[in-house]
C-alpha cells in the first residue's frame, strides 16, 4: 500500500483572496442598491432590470473567483495505491480529475509538459499520465508547477508498481 497526499495551498492565493473580496464586495453593494430601489419604488423601469441584469456576467466571475480561493485552501490531492487499484482523489470541494484504475490496466507512466506564453514570458506545467494496457493515454494529474513532483511521482509509482520505466513517444524526462 502506498499513500502520497498534499494540500493544494500556495501563498500565490493571497493576492486572489484580496481580488475576490474586492470584487465580491462590489457586487453585493451594487445589488444593495438595486434591490433597495426596487423594493422602494414598488414598481418596474428599465434602468432598474439593466441594473440588476447587467452584472450578471460579473457575479458568475466573482462565484468562479471565490470557488477557486477556497479550493485552494480547502482541497488535497490523494494519490493511493491499495487493493490493486490507483486511485486518485481530490477534494473535499468537487473538481474534475477523480480517478480509479486497476494496476492490471497500467503499462507505464509517464510526464508531459505542457508551455504557455503570456505577457512575462513562457510558464510550464506538467502532467503525470498514465499508458493503459489498451494502448489509450490518459492525464492523471495536471499543473505541477514544479516537474521534479510530476518527476518524483512517477518514479514511486513505478517503483511501487514494479513497472520498469522506459521511454513513451511524447514524454518529458527533465
Amino acid at each position: 500500500e502506498l499513500t502520497i497526499r498534499w494540500s493544494w495551498y500556495t501563498h500565490a492565493i493571497w493576492f486572489l483572496v484580496f481580488f475576490a473580496i474586492f470584487w465580491d464586495g462590489f457586487l453585493i453593494v451594487w445589488y444593495s442598491i438595486g434591490i433597495r430601489e426596487f423594493l422602494g419604488k414598488g414598481q418596474i423601469n428599465w434602468g432598474m432590470i439593466i441594473m440588476l441584469v447587467f452584472p450578471i456576467l460579473h457575479v458568475a466571475v466573482g462565484i468562479g473567483i471565490t470557488y477557486a480561493v477556497l479550493v485552494t485552501f480547502l482541497n488535497r490531492t490523494v494519490v493511493r495505491v491499495s487493493g490493486g487499484e490507483l486511485s486518485i482523489y481530490q477534494g473535499p470541494l468537487p473538481v474534475w480529475g477523480n480517478r480509479r484504475l486497476s494496476i492490471i490496466d497500467i503499462c507505464q507512466f509517464f510526464c508531459t509538459e505542457k508551455s504557455s506564453r503570456g505577457k512575462h514570458g513562457h510558464s510550464y506545467s506538467y502532467s503525470l499520465n498514465a499508458l493503459l494496457t489498451s494502448g489509450e493515454r490518459i492525464s492523471l494529474i495536471s499543473n505541477f508547477q514544479d516537474a521534479s513532483h510530476a518527476l518524483y511521482l512517477e518514479r514511486t509509482l513505478e517503483d511501487r508498481l514494479k513497472i520498469t520505466d522506459e521511454r513513451v513517444p511524447g514524454d518529458w524526462v527533465g
